[in-house]
Parts: C-alpha cells; structure tokens; sequence
C-alpha cells in the first residue's frame, strides 16, 4: 500500500460512541478499504502535523481545544492501486464536502452522523461533524504521521 493510495480520516469526540457504524457507513457508502482504525488520544503536536491546511490560524486553536486530551479514533483507508480512484475524492465523497453537516450531500458520514450544532472555541465557530478526512494538500504529510505514530504496518 503506498502513500498515493493511502489516506486518513479522524473520527472526532462527537462521533466517537459510534465509530462502529461509522466505519460500516464508509465500507456500504464508498470503495474505500479500511486498512485499520485505532483509537487514540491526540496531542497539540498530533494536531500540527494532521491539520496542516488550518495550522497557525484561528481554527487549528479550536481543533487543538476539540481533540487534545480525547478519544478518537483514526482510520487509515485505500484504494486499489490499479484502480482509477483517486482516495481523497473518494473520502471527500463519502465524509461530506463541508464543516457544516447541515449542507453536506444526505449519503455522508457529516450529514448522517454529525450534530447540527457547533461549539464556540476562544470565539471560533467549531462545527460538531464527527468526522476530519484528510484534505488534497494535507493528505500525505497526515497519512506518513498516522502511519508513523499510530499503526504498524
């Protein structure tokens, strides 16, 4: 399994009681393999390395508030190497398009099993969706970091 073909997704506080159903909704809802999935607690320099797109900003203080210290679970998923999938839109497709689970497609795991409300972090409108996929720039630096910290493989 090689990183292009390789990705992560975190299933946040929010969602964790649920992760069972969760990982079932991915397997039912896209081609996606869920090589493994462990639980975990997150620390600030976790965060650095896994949000990489909100590092430095506003957001990334709220996220660091929302995981540090909690459970969660990270999921390391595929996709065949010979196919013609390209993993981020796959997990993209499958976790929802948006932070608010509220405008995400009604088949994703951000619409079905996100909360409709947001947790105010310093100021910062923190979105409950229960799920972080990794985006197209964060993708392999969060992938290796996972893979590195969190699963033998």
């Amino acid at each position: 399994m090689g990183l292009e073909h390789s990705s992560i997704f975190i299933i946040k506080p929010e969602g964790y009681d649920r992760r069972e159903s969760i990982r079932r909704f991915i397997r039912r809802h896209s081609q996606l393999e869920i090589v493994d999935a462990k639980s975990a607690m997150l620390d600030q320099t976790d965060v650095e390395n896994i949000f990489t797109d909100d590092f430095n900003t506003p957001l990334a203080r709220a996220i660091a508030s929302h995981v540090v210290g909690r459970t969660v679970e990270i999921g390391l998923v595929s996709v065949e190497p010979d196919s013609e999938l390209d993993v981020t839109r796959e997990l993209l497709g499958v976790c929802g398009e948006h932070f608010d689970p509220a405008l995400c497609a009604q088949n994703t795991v951000r619409f079905q099993y996100g909360l409709n409300e947001c947790a105010d972090y310093g100021g910062v409108k923190y979105h409950l969706n229960a799920i972080h996929k990794a985006s197209a720039n964060e993708r392999e630096g969060a992938t290796r970091w996972c893979i590195e910290r969190f699963f033998t493989i």
